[in-house]
């Protein structure tokens, strides 16, 4: 009697392990597709990272690190060579998609300061976006970055720099 309990107990064992490992399989199976993708761009002018950090005007390179969750992304950032953190965005794609070209796309202030707002990613038949945010800010900025990155009706506070895969 005894006998045939442990054997139920190893045999629950095993079906639990091969459980996890099919959950962990699928996991990978389902990440992100453009993980280790990136974009670079040469801007033109001064610009400010998702953090406030302001940079000359140089090169700029965006790569998606991996993905913290279905709708966040982190990403590396690196401006002039010199690799600047992990800033976080929320995935979505382009409502607009007659150009099918990376871009990043700036936000032009009222005294014409440039702010990194995001950048895009072409996938099969669509336009993947990236909107940068920073989670320590306030509820305004949160519910900002849930706005489309490249909304139909694009304003002229809005500068897309045309980048290289």
């Amino acid at each position: 009697m005894e006998r045939q309990a442990t054997g139920r107990v190893h045999l629950a064992k095993w079906r639990l392990a091969a459980l996890v490992v099919v959950w962990l399989l699928c996991l990978l199976a389902a990440g992100t597709p453009n993980r280790g993708r990136c974009v670079t761009a040469e801007v033109p002018w001064p610009f400010a990272l998702p953090d406030g950090t302001v940079m000359p005007a140089g090169g700029l390179t965006l790569c998606l690190d991996r993905a913290y969750d279905p709708v966040t992304g982190l990403h590396e950032l690196r401006a002039a060579g010199r690799p600047m953190g992990l800033y976080m965005s929320r995935f979505g794609t382009a409502e607009d998609v007659r150009d099918t070209r990376p871009m990043v796309v700036f936000e032009v202030s009222a005294r014409g300061a440039h702010r990194l707002l995001g950048y895009t990613l072409p996938e099969a038949e669509s336009l993947r976006t990236f909107r940068f945010y920073d989670p320590r800010a306030g509820k305004a900025e949160l519910l900002a970055a849930r706005a489309p990155l490249l909304e139909p009706g694009r304003t002229e506070e809005m500068v897309l720099l045309a980048a290289a895969p």
